[in-house]
């Protein structure tokens, strides 16, 4: 986990900023931050659109009385496209756009629900086993004994 953070927050921006270099010795500094800022435009528009849609999406499922679960990774998924947008660079701009399509949305979704359900397994059965050996455990203690003392009477007899 920790090599995955280190790969997002220093290699990603120290290539975008090498790409953001080439590209504005090859066609001039002005065009790229064009492109960058243009990318930035493209993308909120995106994102707002695509947003607004989803709400929609949410209002219908929850009048048909049902949770809104697959709208709500939606609306996860397209504010995380509208911050990757908006941080200035080409691979961060990709990454973005492929998270406001709805196709390529669909599938990561996809994904990340079948991850997620994996997860839920594994700490169901972790759960289980957890739940099995302390159950094992308490079976092996000793029983609780309760200490008193008693009379026997006869019901046969009147007083």
């Amino acid at each position: 986990m920790f090599f995955r953070l280190f790969l997002a927050f220093t290699l990603i921006p120290v290539v975008e900023i090498y790409l953001l270099i080439q590209l504005g010795s090859k066609i001039g500094v002005m065009m790229t931050i064009g492109i960058v800022v243009a990318t930035g435009v493209i993308g909120a528009y995106l994102a707002r659109t695509q947003g607004l849609l989803t709400v929609l999406k949410m209002q219908k499922t929850l009048q048909a009385g049902q949770i809104p679960a697959e709208e709500m990774i939606d609306a996860v998924l397209i504010a995380l496209a509208g911050v990757v947008l908006l941080t200035p660079g080409f691979i961060t701009d990709v990454m973005g756009m492929i998270l406001l399509f709805p196709v390529t949305r669909r599938m990561l979704k996809h994904w990340l629900i079948k991850k997620w359900q994996r997860v839920q397994v594994q700490t169901n059965q972790y759960q289980t086993m957890k739940n099995f050996h302390s159950s094992k455990n308490t079976s092996q203690e000793e029983p609780t004994i309760i200490e008193g003392s008693y009379t026997i009477s006869d019901t046969n007899e009147k007083p």
